[in-house]
């Protein structure tokens, strides 16, 4: 990231325009890589710290500064820059696959997922496996967030395991069946 920003001549440009070359320009490069594998966190300092030498015009981060980065991450409705948090965005990425896999059942990469990690096609029950890859890891471990905010539209009932999943609007956690009820009976 440091020598593809080095490259990009900003002298004369203003601070304004260097925002926006680091909000949309720079944290583009690295969208696809964050809908696949959670970053660890020394990638994304050094990260941050690209976009901060970049949008500073320094060649370090030393010094006093006007701004401090956190504040620059807030989003600019509260009257700041509305730079992303890195981190923040590597989980909202990771959550939407995680999301993509409970609800788009046609997708190739999902059936070949399904057909690896999960072929009974219940997303939640997921066992975690010792030979996983990197890139699963980093979905599955959005997992949890999408279950505790999320709920089922019954429909016909066909795919819903009422003693598992989720349905109702309330109870953080599904109803406890009396002795001889299964789910589909």
């Amino acid at each position: 990231m440091d020598t593809r920003l080095s490259r990009w001549r900003c002298i004369n440009i203003f601070e304004a325009a260097r925002s926006v070359m680091v909000r949309n320009i720079a944290n583009a490069i690295t969208f696809y890589h964050m809908t696949s594998f959670k970053l660890p966190d020394s990638t994304i300092r050094k990260m941050n710290s690209s976009h901060q030498k970049f949008w500073r015009k320094k060649k370090s981060n030393k010094g006093k500064q006007l701004i401090s980065w956190n504040n620059v991450n807030i989003p600019k409705e509260d009257s700041s820059l509305g730079f992303r948090d890195l981190h923040l965005f590597n989980k909202a990425f990771l959550a939407k696959s995680a999301w993509r896999l409970c609800t788009d059942h046609t997708s190739d990469c999902v059936k070949s997922l399904q057909a690896k990690y999960f072929r009974d096609g219940q997303v939640f029950n997921i066992k975690k496996r010792v030979n996983s890859t990197w890139s699963w890891t980093s979905i599955i471990s959005e997992l949890d967030f999408i279950k505790k905010y999320n709920f089922w539209c019954i429909f016909n009932g066909q795919n819903l395991l009422i003693w598992k999943h989720d349905w109702m609007i309330g109870p953080t956690e599904p109803p406890i069946p009396k002795n001889g009820v299964t789910n589909h009976g």
